[in-house]
């Protein structure tokens, strides 16, 4: 049996598959709480790990060839948000930032452990639609 190195966290992935779940992107705003659920039953990837809005909503998949690495970690214990949407105007992506639980000061008080997301459109620099 292979021994799988676990996806070292913290960590900003795509999302998988989120151009054919619009309706579900367009609902997301910012630093929008997502969950990340296994999906053992799914019939191209066994190891497929969906992506949700705290609503429910199918936003996607983990990419394929990370499903695997991030999985070696209990998903129940992480946290998963939206780090940056990026619009071109027809379609949305998105990039999730997952880490491991909510970080706490001595006051007790919750702190983000990365920065403030930000919402792309238009062109690169590189004239590439975003």
């Amino acid at each position: 049996m292979d021994t799988i190195t676990p996806l070292p966290l913290p960590a900003t992935l795509p999302v998988a598959g989120i151009s054919f779940r619009q309706d579900a992107a367009r609902s997301c705003t910012p630093d929008s709480t997502l969950t990340l659920e296994p999906e053992p039953g799914n019939r191209y990837d066994e190891a497929a790990i969906r992506v949700t809005t705290s609503r429910g909503g199918h936003l996607g998949y983990i990419p394929a060839a990370l499903n695997r690495r991030l999985g070696a970690h209990p998903l129940e214990t992480l946290t998963v948000r939206v780090e940056e949407i990026l619009d071109s105007g027809d379609i949305i992506g998105l990039r999730i930032r997952i880490g491991k639980g909510t970080h706490h000061s001595a006051g007790g008080a919750a702190r983000s452990p990365t920065p403030p997301p930000e919402r792309r459109s238009g062109r690169s620099p590189d004239g590439q639609t975003l």
